[in-house]
């Protein structure tokens, strides 16, 4: 095997390194903590569900703490859905592209998605001083305030902004050929003087394998003339 040398790519501005590894830690961190929240909506379903059959009663607050529950789940989770790229994606060529090419194409719809992201995020800060200012609270029998689940929707819609310029950042440097990380790239060294023996193996075999072929041919011309 040839010998292997540590190379390092072209790279991106430091700043938008450090900022791409950053967000990718802090992102990932969320994103189990939101993980977690799935043990706590199975709890407080079969609690609801073992409490209604079981004990004939029902509580007005278990299904509705499911449902907030469930929302600071998959809001808290998108921005390592985003980097993860799990998102579901309907196309008919995007997958069919090279990584460079799917980055290009990311180049010119990441801004737009980060402008979507930019107006929602504003919108859900105004939900939320609403909210807070007016102590809002649900329209129902347990009529809980409204506040907590809507900060925890514009930290969520913020952290996906925040996640979703990293990849920006990670599709430019794809897309120019650069890199975001620091770590070496890993480089097969080759001598020339191996590279030329084994272009000379290469060809001494070929050759023999012609020889071996119109050795066998004249064989069998031989065969059938004699027959």
């Amino acid at each position: 095997m040839p010998d292997e040398e540590k190379v390092l790519q072209k790279q991106m501005p430091r700043p938008i390194r450090v900022y791409v590894r950053w967000m990718d830690k802090f992102g990932y961190i969320i994103g189990v903590v939101a993980m977690v929240q799935a043990f706590t909506l199975m709890l407080l379903l079969v609690e609801s569900s073992f409490s209604r059959l079981i004990l004939g009663v029902s509580h007005v607050w278990s299904v509705e703490m499911a449902q907030f529950v469930m929302s600071a789940y998959y809001l808290l989770g998108g921005a390592l859905s985003e980097q993860d790229d799990y998102h579901v994606r309907m196309d008919l060529w995007y997958s069919r592209l090279s990584l460079r090419k799917k980055a290009i194409v990311d180049c010119f719809t990441g801004p737009l998605l980060l402008f979507y992201l930019l107006f929602l995020f504003i919108g859900a800060i105004e939900s939320s001083m609403w909210a807070v200012a007016n102590n809002q609270v649900n329209y129902s029998p347990w009529a809980p305030p409204m506040a907590p689940i809507k900060i925890i929707m514009a930290v969520g819609i913020g952290l996906m902004f925040l996640q979703t310029l990293a990849g920006f950042f990670r599709d430019l440097a794809r897309a120019l050929g650069r890199s975001v990380t620091e770590e070496a790239v890993a480089v097969p060294v080759v001598p020339v003087e191996e590279m030329i023996g084994s272009s000379r193996k290469k060809r001494r075999a070929l050759e023999e394998g012609a020889a071996q072929e119109g050795t066998a041919q004249e064989g069998t011309a031989q065969e059938g003339t004699a027959r």
